[in-house]
């Protein structure tokens, strides 16, 4: 059974999500679920809240997209 997390989400806050793969070492792969599990948080809220932390250069290619 694979753990789906928008099966916990209120339906205001279930978006258009688009999923990502990462490659990790065995050891790194557990070493996130520990980190996860020690905070309660999902690896997808740790993923989210690490790029909104990202601070973006400010250039004219981030102002328009391109």
């Amino acid at each position: 059974m694979s753990y789906n997390n928008t099966m916990y989400k209120q339906p205001q806050d279930i978006m258009k999500d688009k999923t990502v793969s990462v490659r990790l070492s065995e050891r790194r792969k557990h070493k996130l679920f520990l980190y996860a599990a020690q905070r309660e948080k999902t690896i997808t809220a740790l993923i989210e809240d690490w790029v909104d932390s990202l601070k973006l250069k400010e250039n004219k290619d981030n102002i328009e997209g391109g």
